[in-house]
């Protein structure tokens, strides 16, 4: 096993999970060694050669966010993995942020733990010795991950596509608001594999929406408060469906989901999230979903005119949307309208 040949600190402050991950991991890992706090942690972590970090998110003084990013100071390369609570999605999005490289979630599956080590594992082996991750597959099993990879992409439309047939809204919602983001992307500091990533999972922003009743998706007027409660919880339940499938592009969904309704100045939802808080490619999202809701035919308006939306976006800079992204929107407005245009005509 290509975990053998690693060394793994567990940081936890409960003895009892720090106990039973040691003995666990034992036969498994070239060297364990164990921390009950973020101090001994990152006292060990620069006395040794430490290749994976487990920890819990949950600890008092030092908690496994603080670690990370401690971590992630000394060497931005480091691989941190947190474990923690479902219902932690607030300390498992600032994760996220953090560069958080996996999670796991109590309770611990051992089994599809140490799969999901030993994967790890490989690829920090093949950096260790500077050979390209594709190089130690074979030709078959490479050429086979690149089809699994657009057959991905395909069931993201499809999903997204499930979701969005449910209302009564253009058919070309997934794809107008996919455009848009990739347009505002390109103008941001975001690599172009980032860039790749988000158009891959944009289109699963409202995949949530499944759950939410046709009465109130198809309703043609305004929606009670009740009704609107309802509605929102389509960010929470997206994110719950994507973020129990261990792939890159559903976990970035799940955090476009949801995220891409919270407002920079905290009075969005779920959560209330403000500023730098919310994920990076969710405030892109909300950006281009608010754009596209406006300037399209929904069940409950007709498609407003550009003047009118213009009207509307203009007061929220620093408000609704992150100033860095609302000034990219109207710096490259022009771009925006001919991909509508463009969009429309196909």
């Amino acid at each position: 096993m290509y975990l053998s040949k690693l060394n793994l600190l567990i940081v936890d402050d409960e003895e009892e999970i720090r106990f039973l991950l040691n003995r666990l991991l034992q036969k498994y890992s070239k060297n364990i060694f164990v921390a009950s706090n973020g101090h001994q942690a990152l006292k060990i972590y620069k006395e040794k050669d430490i290749d994976i970090i487990i920890t819990d998110i949950r600890m008092p003084v030092i908690n496994g966010i603080e670690l990370l990013k401690e971590i992630k100071k000394i060497n931005q390369e480091q691989t941190v993995i947190l474990f923690s609570g479902s219902n932690d999605y607030d300390f498992l999005l600032e994760a996220i942020n953090n560069g958080a490289d996996k999670f796991f979630i109590k309770p611990l599956n051992f089994e599809s733990m140490l799969s999901s080590l030993e994967s790890i594992a490989k690829k920090i082996i093949a950096q260790k010795e500077n050979i390209e991750y594709r190089n130690i597959l074979s030709q078959d099993v490479y050429k086979l991950t690149n089809e699994l990879n657009d057959l991905n992409k395909q069931i993201v439309y499809m999903l997204g596509s499930v979701a969005e047939s449910r209302t009564i809204e253009t058919a070309t919602h997934l794809k107008r608001v996919t455009s848009y983001s990739k347009i505002l992307a390109k103008y941001t500091d975001l690599d172009d594999e980032d860039i790749k990533l988000l158009s891959y999972a944009t289109p699963l922003h409202d995949i949530g929406k499944i759950a939410t009743p046709n009465s109130i998706l198809q309703k043609n007027g305004k929606l009670t408060t009740e009704e609107f409660d309802i509605i929102k919880t389509h960010t929470t339940i997206g994110h719950k469906i994507l973020s129990s499938i261990d792939n890159k592009i559903f976990v970035t969904a799940a955090d476009i989901a949801l995220t891409h309704h919270e407002k920079y100045d905290g009075s969005g939802y779920p959560y209330g999230l403000k500023g730098e808080n919310i994920s990076f490619f969710g405030r892109i999202v909300a950006v281009a979903d608010v754009f596209d809701a406006l300037t399209s035919s929904r069940s409950y308006k007709d498609e407003w005119s550009m003047d009118r939306t213009i009207d509307i976006i203009k007061p929220q800079r620093g408000k609704h949307f992150d100033p860095q992204i609302y000034d990219i929107f109207f710096d490259h407005l022009d771009e925006l309208v001919e991909c509508k245009k463009s969009l429309a005509e196909q």
